[in-house]
Parts: C-alpha cells; structure tokens; sequence
C-alpha cells in the first residue's frame, strides 16, 4: 500500500512536469507561473510530506528490533495524516515511544497546511 502510494506520487509529479514542457513549446510562460508553480508545491508539501513519514518508518522502525524502535511502537501514519488536516495537537500514545516524531509533525503540519492553502488560491486566483 505505502510503495503505490510512493508510485502514484512519483507519477503525478512526472506528469506536472510534462506539462511545463507543453507551456514551454506553446510559449504560455505565464502558466508556468500561475500554474505549475502552485501545483508541484501542493503536491510535494502535501504527499511529499506523507512519502518522507513512511520513509521514516521504514528506517527507524522494523520486526527485528526491540523496545522503542519496534514495529509496534511505529507511529500510525493515516492517523497522523488525517491529525495534520484537523489540526489535532493530541499527546502521543503511552504505549508508543512516537513522541519524537510527533514535535515535528505539528510544527511541519501547520506550515505545510498554510503553504498549501496559498497554493490552492493560487490556483483559483489564476
């Protein structure tokens, strides 16, 4: 599930890339700006963010470990997604030793939501 969440990203980035190369050859400079722009830095803050928690959970946390760094202390990443949309600031679980990556999380997720926030009336403005 988390590496066709990694392809599917990858992909739509590829995809927002060709376009550039479409305004370039229709010479529509100004879409690049009003719209390339604000697409690839809402895709990457919003699921460049998700691709770099599940990266971070592959590396820290695995079966072959114990205590803090074991597969069930990893922290819950739909959680923690659907936590940075509703702004939750809830203290990390007891049993789970999540707390470090929890800090970060609300400090990126309030400035990941506000760039994209901008981005989104970028679009709408343009």
């Amino acid at each position: 599930m988390k590496i066709s969440l990694i392809f599917g990203v990858i992909h739509m980035a590829f995809g927002v890339m060709i376009s550039v190369w479409n305004k370039v050859n229709k010479r529509q400079y100004h879409s690049i700006i009003l719209e390339f722009l604000p697409q690839i830095i809402f895709l990457l803050f919003l699921f460049g963010y998700l691709i770099v928690m599940i990266f971070i959970k592959w590396v820290l946390y695995g079966a072959n470990y114990t205590g803090q760094w074991s597969e069930h202390c990893a922290p819950n990443l739909l959680i923690t997604f659907i936590n940075m949309m509703l702004f939750k600031n809830d203290p990390p679980d007891p049993t789970q030793n999540s707390a470090m990556l929890m800090v970060s999380t609300m400090m990126s997720s309030c400035l990941g939501f506000n760039i994209n926030c901008r981005c989104f009336w970028w679009l709408l403005e343009s």
